[in-house]
């Protein structure tokens, strides 16, 4: 009811920011009709490209996360800790990941980008923790003020490339991988083992222009 609200709205001057579609026959069919009236529409990745095609005939163009238009005061001097983001998950092998990454850093320290992570993360004893308050402006700098990144939330993954930081990447989900791969950052399954191979983005510039 509240997407069928919302599309009613849509004319030739319209801008839809975010249209989620349930895999229900008659809403989809219905959501076609409206977005075959637009003449664009742009994505983020090429797996939602990927997605949305399914649903409409309009030209679809990929672009880059909107995050990567976020401005922050340049950081000239970074301190010595490693920022770790996690995803919670309840995977074993996840847990185990996160401990021998916690073991094998010098300094280590949780950046979480929402209050599950910092729930989830207070069963790590050695990883100590930045408090969470919802505001970007706080997470964005603890991401530029690390010296590097293990990045298993998305935008976590979008700051270290903002911020031009060594990464690696944890994927949960194929949006990570995608990222992390044009960006040419290491990425790994949840379930298998991590190499600390901190890589730079290699292709910054490209993604953010």
């Amino acid at each position: 009811g509240k997407l069928k609200k919302d599309l009613k709205k849509l004319n030739e001057k319209s801008m839809i920011i975010g249209a989620g579609v349930p895999t229900y026959e008659r809403l989809s069919d219905w959501a076609r009709k409206k977005l075959d009236r637009l003449a664009l529409i742009t994505v983020r990745d090429l797996r939602s490209k990927e997605i949305l095609e399914k649903y409409t005939h309009t030209d679809i163009i990929p672009t880059s996360d909107p995050a990567f238009l976020y401005q922050v005061a340049e950081v000239t001097n970074t301190r010595e800790y490693t920022g770790i983001s996690v995803n919670p998950s309840y995977s074993a092998s996840y847990h185990r990941s996160i401990e021998q990454i916690t073991a094998a850093l010098e300094n280590p320290r949780m950046v979480p980008f929402h209050h599950f992570d910092r729930e989830f993360s207070k069963q790590f004893d050695d990883l100590p923790q930045f408090s969470y308050k919802y505001d970007v402006d706080r997470m964005a700098k603890r991401v530029a003020y690390s010296k590097k990144m293990v990045c298993t939330r998305y935008h976590s993954l979008v700051f270290s490339i903002l911020f031009n930081k060594p990464a690696i990447a944890i994927a949960y989900a194929p949006k990570v991988s995608q990222l992390a791969e044009r960006a040419g950052i290491p990425y790994y399954d949840m379930n298998e083992s991590v190499e600390l191979n901190f890589t730079k983005p290699s292709d910054r510039e490209d993604i953010i222009s």
